[in-house]
């Protein structure tokens, strides 16, 4: 009974979290119309912050719950475990379960409506997107791949981690002028949308009428009350997930890894498939890859900070990490090559998500020993 009380409160807190995340990614999609902002940094960065936010939120409140409990130094923590899951795998789920989504529903899509055999998409944004999160991930995994076999001092650490956060603010701005050397192109400009394209604003929508274009201080409140909802929901996560893994005689942390992100990347996913079947495919794309920049930076930056950001060659934190690096490499390498997003490299790049499978199975199993690290925090000094 009390196992049941806590499957059901973990998956009404999934419930809430991605509710929460749809609501603030149309107060998102408002904004960008409002500022008249390119699609690229609509897709790239409102929607991809907005969507990201249940990833984000889920290590802070881990991190935060060891911190009132004063066990930010226990080997044993689960909120740690569940907080280094939820740092790597969401890139991971991202260059693997939702690019193979986002190609699936293409090719659906161009059965349908007689499209090209490549994604009409602006190929400048996808490629700065997947540069960006490939630099700022690698840093950020090189930096636990070190600390593994050569334990670093705390300050340089945290340097590096904040270096993350820099290198996504120099990001933004680079987004910013791709945008405005991009204003006049027609493709962009059938992908920004107009308002009336929108769903009308959640907050607005039976007060003010569906045709009303909302203020930007409803934009604001609805913002801020998606937040909170997103807070709440991943603060009940993170209570109701450890029991579950016990019970289950899962590791958390593998846990997190494997089926958290699933849940939590739905917005991007169900974001994009909407942009794609609407033929918006610079928003669609850019919702994805948008995130996997942010999500190689911030959280990352969370957990070099906070996690002893230890990621060894067994670790089932490292291989996600690097199968997630893959998979963008391999998308990457046929834009390089023809300059444009082939759906079926997006489809490809699925597989590295069932090959993580058969290795946590195997794990499991006994066939296979992974290197499963007890996380602490660092707590400000080594």
């Amino acid at each position: 009974m009390l196992l049941g009380t806590e499957l059901a409160l973990t998956v009404l807190s999934l419930a809430l979290i991605l509710v929460a995340a749809e609501i603030f990614t149309n107060a998102v999609e408002w904004l960008g119309v409002r500022l008249r902002l390119d699609s690229g940094v609509v897709g790239s960065i409102l929607a991809a912050v907005g969507t990201a936010m249940p990833e984000t939120i889920i290590p802070v409140v881990a991190i935060a719950k060891d911190i009132a409990n004063n066990q930010l130094h226990t080997p044993e923590s689960e909120s740690q475990a569940i907080g280094m899951g939820a740092i790597i795998g969401a890139p991971f789920m991202l260059s693997t379960l939702a690019f193979f989504i986002v190609g699936l529903t293409y090719y659906v899509a161009r059965r349908k409506d007689n499209r090209p055999t490549e994604f009409t998409a602006s190929a400048r944004v996808f490629r700065t997107d997947i540069e960006f999160f490939l630099v700022a991930f690698s840093i950020g995994i090189g930096m636990g791949l070190i600390n593994h076999f050569w334990r670093l001092p705390y300050w340089i650490t945290a340097a590096v981690g904040l270096c993350t956060i820099i290198l996504y603010f120099y990001y933004v701005m680079q987004m910013f002028r791709l945008g405005e050397q991009q204003a006049d192109n027609s493709v962009d400009a059938e992908d920004v949308g107009h308002d009336e394209e929108l769903h009308p604003l959640w907050l607005t929508r039976w007060y003010l009428g569906p045709k009303t274009e909302p203020k930007k201080r409803f934009i604001v409140v609805q913002l801020g009350l998606a937040l909170m909802m997103m807070f709440f929901g991943a603060h009940m996560f993170v209570e109701h997930l450890s029991p579950l893994a016990l019970a289950w005689g899962i590791d958390p942390l593998i846990l997190a890894l494997l089926i958290t992100p699933v849940a939590t990347e739905l917005p991007e996913k169900f974001n994009s498939v909407l942009w794609v079947n609407r033929g918006k495919d610079t928003l669609a794309l850019g919702n994805i890859s948008g995130a996997l920049v942010f999500q190689s930076t911030f959280p990352v930056a969370i957990g070099l900070w906070f996690l002893d950001w230890d990621l060894g060659p067994a670790s089932p934190a490292f291989i996600g990490s690097v199968l997630g690096i893959l998979g963008a490499l391999l998308v990457y390498s046929g834009l390089r090559r023809t300059g444009k997003v082939n759906p079926k490299l997006l489809l490809a790049a699925g597989s590295l998500y069932i090959i993580y499978i058969v290795i946590v199975v195997l794990h499991i199993s006994g066939m296979i020993h992974l290197d499963v690290p007890h996380l602490v925090g660092h707590g400000g000094a080594h």
